[in-house]
């Protein structure tokens, strides 16, 4: 059942409009890091460190990367226009920022290092808008772009500037654009292993970029799951795969559907460096549990019946050999039997033989 599953999406996928394994070869892949960590009066060690392993693993992936920590708002805006320089049409481009940021009337703003804010207008005019740099990728014409922010909202800093709504705006959807936050949107942020869990998830095993991110929401409790909105065409991989074919994660999804001990534990023999392993195994003892229940339910509403039946049978009671049969008395409207040996007639009739 599952070969009959991976078959039919197989056949569908180039009617699909899937991106072939040719093109994701052969694209030019181009990101820019921005991390930003030594803010007055506030110093996030961990968005230095978080940069850097990202600029690695991008590096490991073919991604030529354009990368700088600790900028201000004019070494800000340079990074942008090299970074529009880099892109080329039909190619993939991505953006990840570790740092502060807040938002404002609904649109998320980076926040530059040497920045003094202390109201909403300085707010707005030196911090550097996401709408901004989203829309120069867009502008550049790529096959898809892809816009990571593990960002913090700061509580207070500099000159004691607090932001009039907690955590970040919700993006809109794009053409050609894939959005992640590291935590829930306009939720209290707070420091995270995102950036680690996000490059464990696909350093290990070649997925597509949303099938990663369902895997580490399934995996996170409460505000700290991820926040994804995609454009639904396109597909990414960063390491990619020896063929382009239906990936596990669609596979699950109909095994989850099927939800037989057949298709699970052939899911386990097809794809066993999935993501969903843990998963599938859970789902098995699951299903052998909720067969064991339905297997006792059956005999004990068999049992059930058995004893329903013996309970309507009716149990007539032995006859009383000690009591004399009843004697019917004789009508007296009813003849005689003329023929019997007792009739004096008959029976001297028998004599004059």
């Amino acid at each position: 059942m599952l070969r009959f599953i991976a078959s039919v999406l197989l056949f569908f996928l180039p009617l699909m409009g899937e991106t072939t394994l040719p093109q994701l070869q052969q694209e030019l892949r181009v990101a820019l890091v921005i991390a930003n960590g030594n803010y007055d009066g506030t110093h996030l060690e961990h968005a230095v460190a978080n940069g850097r392993k990202m600029r690695d693993f991008l590096e490991l992936n073919n991604f030529k990367v354009i990368y700088a920590e600790n900028v201000n708002k004019r070494e800000f805006v340079r990074l942008i226009r090299e970074f529009d320089t880099a892109m080329k049409p039909n190619c993939l481009s991505l953006f990840y920022y570790n740092g502060h940021a807040a938002q404002l009337e609904g649109e998320n703003m980076l926040i530059p290092i040497a920045s003094t804010i202390s109201t909403d207008k300085h707010l707005g005019y030196q911090a550097i808008p996401v709408d901004t740099v989203s829309t120069i990728m867009r502008k550049a014409f790529n096959r898809l772009n892809i816009v990571i922010l593990d960002a913090l909202t700061p509580e207070a800093f500099t000159t004691g500037y607090q932001p009039k709504k907690q955590g970040l705006a919700p993006l809109k959807a794009q053409q050609h654009t894939h959005f992640i936050l590291s935590q829930q949107p306009e939720a209290a942020t707070r420091i995270s292993d995102f950036s680690e869990r996000f490059i464990d998830t696909y350093h290990s095993y070649p997925i597509d970029i949303r099938t990663g991110i369902d895997y580490m929401r399934e995996h996170t409790r409460g505000d700290a799951q991820p926040w994804a909105i995609y454009d639904a065409k396109e597909r990414f991989f960063f390491e990619l795969p020896a063929r382009l074919d239906v990936t596990d994660a669609m596979i699950w999804k109909k095994v989850r559907e099927a939800h037989t001990l057949e298709t699970y534990e052939a899911f386990l023999r097809e794809y066993p460096r999935s993501h969903y392993l843990k998963d599938a195994r859970a789902a098995i003892e699951s299903v052998k549990k909720e067969l064991a229940e339905a297997q006792a339910h059956k005999h004990r509403k068999e049992e059930e019946a058995k004893h329903k039946a013996h309970a309507e049978i009716i149990v007539r009671p032995p006859p009383d050999i000690t009591k004399e049969p009843a004697v019917k008395p004789l009508d007296a409207h009813q003849p005689r039997n003329n023929f019997s040996i007792f009739n004096p007639q008959r029976r001297h009739s028998f004599r004059q033989r």
